[in-house]
């Protein structure tokens, strides 16, 4: 089968990569209804959850214990029990959970914080969202200069 890229048919063809040990998603993918189209997924590459460098993902979440996550989620939905997630993946069969009682998701976009030992860890800021260059404006600025005027997001 040949396919003309330009053409209005092209656009109506969908392609999916099933999950499994090499989709890129892992086996789990947790879909949220958000503006900018982020979900949370599991991964097959366990071993980058143990990386300093967590920006492996392109804009959407990598969740390290992606069953517990489920399994949590899921925890007052009718019939489910604790270790369902996981059993049923087992069997290879896709599936879908449909909460009955919607949950709020709140992502923090955090780049330094202190351990339990107290050492404090830092991060790059791969965003540009944690305002050093704000931060930088704010102190070359003449103290006695009136202060620059509000933008408002559109």
């Amino acid at each position: 089968m040949s396919v003309n890229w330009g053409s209005q048919e092209a656009l109506k063809l969908k392609f999916r990569q099933d999950p499994g040990p090499q989709n890129a998603l892992g086996l789990v993918r947790i879909d949220m209804p958000n503006q900018h189209a982020v979900y949370m997924h599991d991964t097959p590459m366990k071993q980058l959850f143990g990386q300093r460098s967590r920006a492996f993902s392109a804009g959407c979440v990598r969740v390290e214990n992606v069953f517990d996550l489920v399994d949590w989620i899921a925890s007052y939905e009718p019939g489910w029990e604790p270790g369902r997630a996981q059993s049923i993946v087992e069997t290879g069969q896709a599936f879908d959970v449909t909460l009955t009682r919607p949950i709020p998701v709140h992502f923090v976009y955090i780049t330094a914080w202190a351990e339990r030992d107290g050492e404090v860890e830092f991060r790059p800021d791969i965003y540009g969202r944690d305002g050093a260059a704000d931060m930088i404006a704010e102190m070359d600025r003449d103290p006695n200069e009136p202060p620059p005027p509000a933008t408002l997001a559109p």
